[in-house]
C-alpha cells in the first residue's frame, strides 16, 4: 500500500484552497463590477414590474391590513354602486370602530373618509392601493405629489374622473391566477438564477425588508452570472460582497459621528481621546481600501466605542449628519443606475463609461431639453434652436461611427 508524503498531500491541500479562494474572489469581483456585460440576450424588463402582484391573491403585504383596507374601500359600494355595504359583524371591535357608518348621512359611507398607508420603500403600498381599488371595482388613478400641486390641476382630475362613467366596475370575475409567484426563491428558479437558499436569505436580510430592492439586486445577480453555469452563488460569497458594499454605510456613521463630537460639553482630556479614537479608525480605513482585507471591519465598532466611552454625556442633543455628501452620494447612485440601464442596450454598450459620461449624455440632456426662459426673447429662442439643431447632427454623425 502506498503512502503518499505529508509534504505531497500538504502541497494538494494548499492547491485546492487556494483555487476555492481565486473562484470565491472571482465571484465577488464579477459581482460587484461596474461595467455590464451580459451573456445572453437580456430581457429588457424589470423584474419588479414583471412579478409584481397581478391580483389580491399575490399580495405579500400583510393579510389583516389587506382585509381592512379592502373592506373600508368597500364600504362605500353605496355611494358608488348603489350596492348594500359589507357586514363587519364578523371583525374586532377595533376595526369595527374604525370601519363605522356615518349615521346621518345617506347613501351611507364611512366615518373616516381617508385611508394612508405609510412604510418604508419597496414595502408595497402603492401596490396595495391599486390591487385593492381594482378589487373593488374602481380604477385607480396616480396623482404625483411631487408633480403639480395647484388646486386648479387637482380640481380637473377629479372632475374628469367623476365624469368618466366608464372607469368605474372594471373588475373581472372569477380571475384564476397563479399560485405567488412573487417568493423571491421561486422567482430565481423561474429566471434560472442559481442562488441557493442561504445566499437569498442573506440577500432579503441585507434588503431589510425590501422587495423591490431585493427583485433589482436578484436581477443585478442574473446580469453578471453566465449563461451556460451551473454554479450556485453561496452565502459566503454574498456575504464577502455585501460586507465590500457595506463600508459605505459605516463610513457614514462615522462621518456623523466626527460631525458631531465637537458639540459635546466635555474635557479637553475626553477630546484628545476622542481624537485618537478617530486617528486609529482612519487607519483601519485606509488599510482596508489599501489592502482589500475586509475581515479588519470586524474591529472598527469597537473604535467608535471607545468615541462614545470619551464623549458620551446625560444632557441631549440633537445629532446632525452631514446632508451635502450623503445627497452627493445619493446622486451619484442614481447616475450609476441611470448610467448602466443606459448601456445595457446592445446599440449603447458599444461606448465606454467615459464616453458616455464625457461625451454623449450632456448632449443627449441638451437635446431633450434645449436652455429655454420664459423671458427669452425671439432671437435668443431661435439662436437656441439653431445651436441645438446644430448639436443634434453632430450627435447624429458621432453615433454612426
Amino acid at each position: 500500500m502506498n503512502v503518499a508524503p505529508m509534504r505531497v498531500l500538504m502541497e494538494k491541500a494548499n492547491a485546492i484552497i487556494e483555487e476555492q479562494t481565486k473562484e470565491k474572489d472571482r465571484q465577488i469581483d464579477s459581482l460587484l463590477s461596474d461595467d455590464f456585460s451580459p451573456h445572453e440576450p437580456c430581457d429588457s424588463a424589470l423584474w419588479v414590474d414583471k412579478y409584481s402582484p397581478k391580483g389580491y391573491a399575490e399580495l405579500l403585504s400583510d393579510d389583516g391590513i389587506n382585509r381592512m383596507l379592502l373592506t373600508w374601500v368597500k364600504m362605500w359600494d353605496e355611494c358608488a354602486f348603489k350596492k348594500k355595504p359589507p357586514s363587519v359583524e364578523h371583525l374586532s371591535e377595533l376595526e369595527q370602530r374604525n370601519l363605522e357608518l356615518e349615521s346621518t348621512l345617506k347613501p351611507a359611507r364611512p366615518r373616516l373618509r381617508t385611508a394612508m398607508l405609510y412604510g418604508q420603500p419597496g414595502m408595497g403600498k402603492t401596490t396595495l392601493a391599486k390591487i385593492i381599488a381594482r378589487q373593488a371595482g374602481y380604477n385607480p388613478i396616480d396623482v404625483n405629489a411631487s408633480g403639480d400641486r395647484k388646486v386648479d390641476y387637482l380640481k380637473g382630475l377629479i372632475e374628469g374622473v367623476v365624469r368618466s362613467v366608464g372607469s368605474v366596475n372594471s373588475m373581472q370575475e372569477n380571475v384564476t391566477t397563479k399560485p405567488n409567484l412573487n417568493i423571491p426563491y421561486q422567482i430565481c428558479e423561474n429566471e434560472k438564477l442559481w442562488l441557493d437558499r442561504a445566499a437569498l436569505q442573506r440577500v432579503v436580510e441585507g434588503c431589510f425588508g425590501d422587495i423591490r430592492s431585493c427583485l433589482n439586486t436578484l436581477q443585478m445577480l442574473k446580469s453578471k452570472q453566465a449563461a451556460d453555469t451551473t454554479d450556485r452563488i453561496t452565502v459566503a460569497v454574498v456575504n464577502e460582497a455585501m460586507n465590500r458594499q457595506g463600508i459605505g454605510r459605516s463610513s457614514m456613521f462615522d462621518h456623523g459621528l466626527y460631525h458631531n463630537y465637537l458639540g459635546k460639553n466635555v474635557s479637553m482630556s475626553a477630546v484628545k481621546r476622542a481624537i485618537a479614537a478617530f486617528e486609529t479608525l482612519d487607519l483601519y480605513e485606509t488599510r482596508i481600501h489599501k489592502t482589500q482585507n475586509y475581515e479588519l471591519m470586524r474591529y472598527m465598532s469597537t473604535i467608535t466605542i471607545s468615541v462614545h466611552l470619551a464623549v458620551a454625556s446625560h444632557t441631549k442633543k440633537k445629532l446632525e449628519f452631514p446632508a451635502l455628501e450623503q445627497q452627493l452620494r445619493e446622486r451619484m447612485r442614481q447616475s450609476v443606475e441611470v448610467l448602466s440601464a443606459v448601456r445595457s442596450r446592445p446599440e449603447v454598450f458599444k461606448y465606454s463609461r467615459s464616453c458616455m459620461i464625457l461625451d454623449i449624455l450632456p448632449q443627449a440632456v441638451i437635446i431633450a431639453q434645449p436652455p429655454l426662459k420664459p423671458e427669452s426673447t425671439w432671437q435668443s429662442l431661435i439662436g437656441t434652436c439653431a445651436s441645438t439643431r446644430n448639436l443634434w447632427r453632430k450627435f447624429a454623425r458621432f453615433a454612426r461611427i
